[in-house]
């Protein structure tokens, strides 16, 4: 349940997952009984299921509702040497995906780093998750190398990325005995992870993400450089180095990003950015740069979204995208570069903020993609006044966006004095008294600009 409020206050030790009504008084006082959801605190990077500050100590012991923290300060890596089973609801709120990584560890054994088990629900943030190699599905292949999803999962804020597998190297959304699993991404990237296909015709790949008979949702995300390789002349057909979506499967991508994902060459409907058979519905995204295509989707639509090699039926149209890096928050993201046509174009802004947690919008729309430009802030609130007949210098000022800066004037400044663009200092010696009201422009590396009204009062003496 959610968090429950009195007297505009939260109610301690988390989330109600119980509640009673006990007695409504004549004054109409209500008296009523919650229970919270428990909460456990890992301290400790040890996997070691008899510690009881560990992480694997606390996903057995914890029950339904639970939810488990990390003790301030714990950053670092966990190093499993089996995977982790979530087979109950409960929630796990790491530090951030640039704090806290957790590993396979050097074992021979292949396993999924995350198993979460078909008919529970489960909730990871704030997680980095890497090496792993992959769980045995239904379909007899190695499934889910970071993360094999059989029940519902949510997972925010969270980094996937050089794990390994045959179907779904970073993540795989596949039933286990019948129920359709639900994975719904946010706020999360998955890169780096490498698929190699074998001649078994269940095999289907996916280098980032594979989703087999489930739903997907994936918002503010990116998935880059991920790869599917063809071993021994394997035919299976429906090969896609970033995503794959099955044809019982379904997929809803929004203001995310797929680029410089690869596929090595399959047989059919082959590429290397997605490649789905089943419902794909893709608005406000960019797909570039991959290698072996950008896009195939046998059912669906695509709009409000750029696609540089055209497929998908889309007009060729070049992002204009920077390399995978870190642009601040706790993931990483591919930037916009300056003058690239996903900035302010999306027709509709449905989300509050980009990956990076970045306010949308910025500028008169939201930007394409998972990626918000940020634009740059005047922070000059006033200018001092001056007199006619002497010197005057004073400098605007401005934050954020992407340095450098150039300034211009729309209107004019009193006379007698000059704007540098480049430093946004106005000198010179006044000739007029008066008031002078005008607008201040910035505009930083990325085209993106912004004004502010000001004026400057010259008086005669």
């Amino acid at each position: 349940m959610d968090v429950v409020y009195v007297d505009g206050q939260p109610l301690p030790n988390g989330p109600v997952v119980a509640y009673a009504f006990s007695n409504i008084s004549t004054d109409h006082t209500i008296s009523a009984s919650f229970a919270t959801s428990p909460t456990w605190t890992v301290t400790t990077l040890t996997d070691d299921v008899n510690d009881s500050g560990s992480l694997r100590y606390a996903i057995t012991n914890a029950v339904a509702g639970d939810t488990i923290y990390f003790a301030d300060g714990l950053t670092g890596t966990i190093t499993t040497e089996n995977e982790l089973n979530i087979n109950k609801y409960i929630t796990i709120r790491g530090p951030g995906a640039d704090k806290l990584l957790i590993s396979r560890g050097t074992t021979t054994v292949d396993f999924s780093v995350f198993n979460i088990v078909e008919g529970v629900n489960a909730s990871l943030m704030g997680l980095s998750i890497t090496n792993g190699t992959g769980t045995i599905s239904t379909y007899g292949a190695l499934a889910g190398g970071g993360i094999i999803n059989h029940g519902n999962l949510a997972l925010t804020g969270c980094s996937i990325h050089d794990n390994s597998a045959i179907d779904g190297a970073g993540i795989s959304n596949v039933s286990d005995t019948g129920l359709r699993p639900i994975l719904v991404i946010a706020d999360s990237v998955i890169y780096n992870n490498t698929s190699a296909s074998v001649p078994l015709w269940w095999s289907w790949c996916g280098g980032g993400l594979h989703n087999e008979n489930g739903d997907v949702d994936l918002t503010n995300s990116t998935i880059s450089g991920n790869a599917t390789i063809r071993i021994n002349n394997d035919l299976n057909y429906l090969h896609g180095g970033g995503i794959v979506n099955r044809s019982a499967g379904t997929m809803t991508i929004q203001f995310s990003t797929i680029a410089n994902n690869s596929e090595s060459g399959g047989w059919l409907e082959t590429t290397g950015g997605l490649a789905s058979e089943g419902r794909a519905e893709i608005k406000h995204s960019i797909i570039s740069g991959n290698a072996g295509g950008d896009c195939y989707i046998g059912s669906g639509s695509i709009t409000n979204s750029l696609v540089k090699d055209g497929s998908c039926g889309l007009a060729p149209v070049d992002p204009m995208l920077g390399d995978l890096t870190n642009n601040g928050g706790p993931t990483l993201t591919h930037g916009l570069l300056p003058g690239s046509p996903a900035i302010d174009t999306a027709d509709v802004c449905t989300v509050a903020a980009d990956q990076r947690g970045v306010a949308r919008p910025q500028g008169s729309a939201c930007d394409l993609g998972a990626f918000e430009v940020i634009k740059p802030t005047i922070t000059t609130s006033s200018l001092p006044s001056g007199i006619k007949g002497q010197a005057y210098s004073a400098t605007l000022t401005a934050t954020g966006g992407n340095p450098s800066y150039t300034w211009t004037i729309i209107g004019s400044l009193p006379p007698g004095l000059t704007l540098n663009s480049s430093t946004g200092v106005i000198s010179g010696t006044p000739t007029k008294g008066g008031t002078y009201s005008f607008t201040a422009q910035v505009t930083d590396a990325n085209n993106s600009s912004t004004t502010k009204a000001l004026s400057i009062i010259i008086s005669n003496h």
